[in-house]
């Protein structure tokens, strides 16, 4: 009886507390927000945010009580990700898989896994999964950063929307690297485009990065990608003399029989042919970081399509951003684009 008696006194000082937290002004700050529910076989394990923090909560499912409530870690693999916790007497992890978002996976210590269901209604976030490496036999010294991102590139007049991102920065890890995307599918529109992009930076500066589109979500495409970047190669010693041919202005294409060029001249003077006029400028290149001046050129009249391709290959250089050299292409990111331009050797 007094045993009774004693767990009906904690019940009720519970329930005073929480009546204390649903009036305080600050009740909205704290609210948690359910990111995953996993209902095994006899445990009920949860994963919520409140405020930036990540909490790993397991209710056993026979007693209804809660027996773990600490902070959760989170650890990207190729085919999903994984939560566990960072206090706590056992060892609880939970796995939701990128493939098959319906089950998940709940384990406790050494005990044998629970294959549980995935309570889809308590998402409000899921998943993006994957690896990146790059074919160079170059190794990652720790302190690599490495950023992941998910982009609305939808509309190619404007910059391209992140969705979501991860930055991971090794240890002494190798390619291939995983990755998870956590992100609101609220967000996404079928009818829209969205692609993932990764750079790898060694000491601050560009090292590898994406080259070509890896959509994903929409018109066809899953959650699971695995991107090949490219090393960023360039010096001044290495552009000095050459002339590149457009072949791709931001992924529009060129119009065909128009011969658009880029040629680095000595003291980082910079010139070529628009595709009806020649034009000249200036560039410095700092690493990979690559800027242009302003464009001048003649003022020769073609016809209308010419004239709107120079236009905004002019524009476009003006805002370059950096560059690379990968065999015998040549790629210029620009700020706001999510593609570069891209350009063959010619000399």
């Amino acid at each position: 009886m007094k045993a009774q008696f004693g767990l009906l006194i904690k019940t009720l000082a519970w329930t005073s507390m929480g009546l204390v937290i649903l009036v305080s002004p600050n009740y909205a700050q704290t609210q948690e927000q359910n990111l995953a529910t996993c209902k095994g076989s006899g445990n009920l394990v949860s994963i919520v945010k409140k405020t930036d923090e990540i909490t790993i909560r397991a209710v056993n499912q026979k007693d209804n009580i809660t027996w773990l409530n600490t902070a959760a870690q989170t650890e990207s693999s190729d085919t999903g990700i994984n939560y566990s916790n960072i206090r706590g007497e056992q060892t609880v992890n939970l796995f939701i898989p990128c493939s098959n978002q319906e089950f998940c996976e709940i384990t406790i210590g050494d005990q044998p896994t629970e294959l549980g269901q995935l309570i889809t209604e308590n998402m409000t976030e899921t998943i993006i999964c994957g690896t990146i490496t790059y074919r160079e036999r170059i190794a990652l010294p720790p302190g690599a950063v490495i950023q992941v991102k998910l982009l609305d590139v939808s509309r190619q007049d404007v910059a391209a929307v992140e969705i979501a991102s991860q930055t991971i920065t090794t240890t002494g890890e190798q390619v291939p690297i995983a990755f998870a995307l956590i992100y609101d599918p609220a967000q996404i529109q079928e009818q829209s485009t969205y692609v993932v992009r990764a750079e790898i930076y060694l000491d601050e500066q560009l090292s590898f990065t994406t080259t070509q589109m890896y959509p994903v979500l929409t018109k066809g495409h899953g959650n699971q990608v695995n991107l090949i970047l490219n090393k960023v190669a360039s010096s001044p010693q290495q552009l000095s003399g050459s002339k590149w041919l457009l072949e791709d202005l931001a992924g529009t294409g060129v119009v065909d029989n128009v011969q658009t060029t880029i040629e680095f001249g000595v003291d980082n003077r910079l010139g070529g042919n628009g595709g009806c006029n020649r034009y000249f400028t200036g560039y410095q290149l700092d690493g990979s970081n690559f800027t242009v001046g302003l464009i001048g050129s003649t003022q020769m009249i073609c016809p209308p399509a010419v004239m709107n391709q120079e236009q905004k290959f002019f524009q476009a250089l003006e805002k370059a951003s950096n560059l690379r050299i990968e065999g015998p292409y040549l790629f210029i990111d620009i700020e706001g684009s999510d593609l570069p331009l891209k350009f063959t050797r010619l000399d």
